[in-house]
């Protein structure tokens, strides 16, 4: 059908199976392609589409593009960050059981910001990691290694808290950006300071690679990125 229409840009949604031979067709083509993660079934062919000549792959990092979370990249290079992620053991990000695939999607979104904020550059490992829980994981905490930087996760479901807080340090400077059910802030040099929400993550993303197809801006990750975060969630599993 690509070849026929030949369409400014593509998303692909499909099975996860089919993304590698979509996306090299894309690629082929010129196509601009804003891929659902993970990138491929393998990181081995995520790393093959990565490296295509011509490419244009953007991962569908959702969380990117939260309100307000720039800012914590706004600084340059992040030596250290903290990521703390609390939901209640019913919500959707809670797995209801010890599976490797429901605890890979829910890490999967931590690794991602992981790697936005330290990089996909150089080698990745894991430090430390903690794992509790009895029918179903109720707490991880781990510590890992990025090429630019160090970073803490910390994921419980407990309670009912859902709440994500990112804090990044740059040299002495500590940026803490939270999300608590739907409200967002941001609070720098001890002064918090509420976000107002204009637009959802999804609808972010997808303005932001429409502007990025457009050559208006950057894109906020890239097939590497996309390879670095499954390499990551890996060995956090």
């Amino acid at each position: 059908a690509m070849l026929d229409i030949r369409p400014d840009a593509v998303i692909i949604a499909s099975a996860t199976r089919s993304h590698f031979e979509i996306v090299q067709v894309a690629a082929a083509l010129g196509i601009p392609a804003l891929v659902e993660k993970p990138l491929a079934r393998t990181e081995e062919e995520a790393e093959e589409l990565s490296r295509m000549e011509g490419a244009f792959i953007v991962p569908a990092h959702s969380d990117l593009h939260a309100p307000g979370l720039q800012q914590l990249w706004a600084r340059g290079a992040v030596e250290r960050l903290v990521i703390t992620r609390r939901c209640a053991p019913h919500s959707s990000d809670a797995p209801a059981a010890w599976s490797r695939r429901a605890l890979y999607e829910s890490l999967y979104h931590l690794t991602s910001l992981a790697v936005r904020g330290c990089g996909a550059a150089g080698p990745i490992e894991v430090r430390n990691a903690v794992w509790r829980g009895e029918q179903r994981p109720e707490r991880v905490r781990a510590e890992m290694a990025f090429g630019q930087g160090a970073v803490e996760f910390e994921w419980e479901a407990s309670g009912d808290d859902d709440e994500l807080v990112i804090a990044a340090t740059c040299g002495e400077e500590t940026v803490r950006w939270r999300r608590a059910g739907a409200t967002f802030s941001v609070e720098t040099g001890g002064r918090s300071r509420k976000i107002e929400r204009a637009t959802g993550e999804l609808a972010g993303m997808l303005e932001a690679f429409r502007d990025a197809v457009r050559g208006e801006r950057a894109s906020e990750a890239s097939g590497r990125d996309a390879v670095a975060t499954m390499r990551a969630t890996r060995l956090l599993l």
